[in-house]
């Protein structure tokens, strides 16, 4: 059986580490982070595709995303 520290330690010495954000991309997550209010962070892939997460913190904060984006609550 193996103890989780050192499975976390080889885990991140074999993973490819995430390459540096960009200012551009950085500047994106906080314009879009500053109009929705709530946490942001985008990663793109070699392909050109990517993924946007949104982190909130309560169900009113999602209120708020969903009305932002012309959905209601």
């Amino acid at each position: 059986r193996l103890a989780a520290a050192p499975v976390a330690e080889a885990v991140r010495r074999i993973a490819p580490a995430a390459p540096p954000k960009d200012a551009d991309t950085r500047a994106l997550e906080k314009r879009i982070a500053d109009r929705l209010g709530i946490a942001v962070a985008i990663a793109h892939k070699p392909t050109g595709a990517g993924e946007i997460k949104l982190r909130y913190s309560s169900l009113e904060q999602l209120d708020a995303v969903c009305r932002l984006l012309g959905e209601a609550g």
